[in-house]
């Protein structure tokens, strides 16, 4: 009775300390996984403003965007 009354304590030990550390690993991953976020989101955003200052160069040469396809408004190109 003894002998099972410690090993249901030992188990039960073994089992809380496994899930603490697999909820230390788990947690690791996320905050690495945020970082991970956090500079994509950067690049993104820095290819966006590359994008819209293109596109602000383009309307000063009279080029506009439409939909992914491109036009030029000049006197020559009127339909």
């Amino acid at each position: 009775m003894l002998l099972a009354l410690i090993f249901i304590i030992f188990f039960m030990v073994y089992q809380i300390m496994r899930l603490v550390m697999y909820y230390h690993s788990l947690k690791n991953e996320y905050e690495s996984l945020a970082s991970k976020k956090i500079e994509l989101q950067k690049k993104i955003e820095e290819r966006e403003q590359i994008i819209s200052s293109l596109e602000d160069e383009l309307k000063k040469k009279g080029v506009l965007l439409n939909d992914g396809g491109f036009y030029q408004m000049d006197i020559h190109n009127i339909p």
